[in-house]
């Protein structure tokens, strides 16, 4: 069932703590490639299935954060990663990839989310800070870069997109609003890439400077709009439906019979007045 109306407030705050699916009607759904979500501690990739693990030894742990539940990784910690899939082992614009976190330490050189490889620092393309107000969205195996400077993002809800717009134009955007753009080509190819949370690689701690919530990575094989930008950033999960939403959505489109009521009035008959049923 696809929903004629979002019955539920739009926000950054996770609206429920059940697994969603993608609501392929929506526009922001259109050319998804992947939609890695965190549903209260464990990812799960909506479109291509799967559920991440842990590439350290170091467990990740679960927590609360005001904007909703999921993985509370940790400075130095464990990184989380999906499986591989062919929908990504060769990137080419256009393209876009988003992510949304919650931090509460100022990250060194760590990635949020990236498309990665298991050589070190085999980013292809990523979401990346190296403090807490330098950040850098990365192309093309951090050939193509584009830093751009942001206030504190430390206990506050944020939003990275990056976009392979063509083979010389990348734009990034933050909280919604674009922070610049780049002229290399964002092409890149690597056969085992995968996504990848809170890593540089697949396989090593480096770069795992994060220390608090990744509520999402996503990928869409075409190039986010800036108003798409924005409107990721104020309501992110607008494009998925919950079992919630459609519980309620069954509630409200039932059709309900509305209870009979009569009306009795005079009748005359045979010289006599009678009572009988005029309008129900």
């Amino acid at each position: 069932m696809q929903l004629p109306v979002q019955l539920r407030q739009p926000g950054k705050v996770k609206p429920y703590g059940s697994i969603p699916r993608i609501n392929w009607r929506h526009p922001l759904a259109k050319n998804l490639a992947v939609y890695g979500y965190d549903v209260g501690g464990t990812v799960i990739d909506l479109i291509n299935g799967g559920m991440g693990f842990t590439t350290t030894a170091t467990a990740v742990g679960r927590g609360a954060s005001r904007f909703g539940s999921g993985y509370k990784y940790t400075n130095g910690g464990g990184a989380v990663r999906l499986p591989f899939t062919p929908r990504i082992n060769s990137v080419a614009p256009p393209f876009s990839i988003a992510c949304s976190f919650f931090v509460t330490s100022a990250p060194a050189s760590g990635v949020f989310f990236c498309l990665a490889d298991t050589s070190a620092f085999g980013q292809p393309i990523y979401c990346a800070a190296d403090s807490a107000t330098a950040m850098r969205q990365g192309f093309n195996n951090g050939g193509a870069d584009i830093t751009y400077t942001a206030s504190s993002i430390l206990n506050d809800y944020h939003t990275m997109i990056g976009v392979g717009v063509s083979t010389s134009s990348t734009i990034a955007y933050f909280d919604g609003v674009s922070q610049g753009t780049g002229t290399t080509d964002p092409t890149v190819s690597f056969p085992t890439a995968a996504p990848t949370f809170n890593s540089f690689d697949l396989d090593g701690l480096s770069g795992n400077t994060t220390s608090g919530f990744l509520y999402y990575g996503a990928l869409w094989t075409r190039a986010l709009t800036a108003s798409e930008a924005l409107q990721l950033h104020l309501d992110p999960y607008c494009f998925l439906i919950y079992p919630e939403d459609e519980i309620f959505s069954t509630i409200v489109g039932s059709v309900v019979t509305a209870p009979q009521t009569f009306t009795f009035g005079p009748r005359w008959s045979d010289g006599e007045f009678s009572t009988e049923i005029v309008s129900y």
